[in-house]
Formats: structure tokens, C-alpha cells, sequence
């Protein structure tokens, strides 16, 4: 402990920063291990996790994780 900075000061200014390491590692092992986007797709989210520091990986959970591929790789011709 610090005699000079109080302690709920040291919490309040860690633990963000430890919640926004734990989403970003998060973040990071699922665009890892989606199969649902290209290898481009992934390096564009990754790049977007890192760039934009709280949202980028928000982002990812909310709009990343379902979003298409943009070509279907299950999908034969003729059926729907």
C-alpha cells in the first residue's frame, strides 16, 4: 500500500484497467477461434480490438461475432 495515494483511488483506476484486459484477451481468443471469418476478416478485427481501446472489443461481442462472412462456405447450389 501507498501512505500517499489512497486506496479506493488505486482500485478505481486498476480495476478498469483490469477489466478491459480481461475483455481484450477475450476479445482476442474469439476472433481467434471463429471459423466464421476469413483470415482478413479476423486481422481487421483484431486491428480494431487493439486500435480502439474499450470499444473495439465490445464491439466484437456485439457485432463481430455473429456477423456474416460474406460468402457462405456450407452453401451448395441449388439449395436454400
Amino acid at each position: 500500500m501507498n501512505p500517499i495515494i489512497p486506496v479506493w483511488f488505486e482500485v478505481a483506476v486498476l480495476l478498469p484497467l483490469i477489466v478491459h484486459l480481461l475483455l481484450l484477451v477475450a476479445a482476442l481468443i474469439g476472433i481467434g477461434r471463429s471459423r466464421r471469418h476469413t483470415s482478413n476478416a479476423k486481422g481487421v478485427w483484431i486491428i480494431i480490438a487493439i486500435a480502439v481501446p474499450v470499444l473495439g472489443p465490445i464491439l466484437w461481442f456485439l457485432i463481430g461475432r455473429n456477423a456474416p462472412s460474406g460468402f457462405d462456405v456450407h452453401h451448395q447450389p441449388g439449395t436454400n
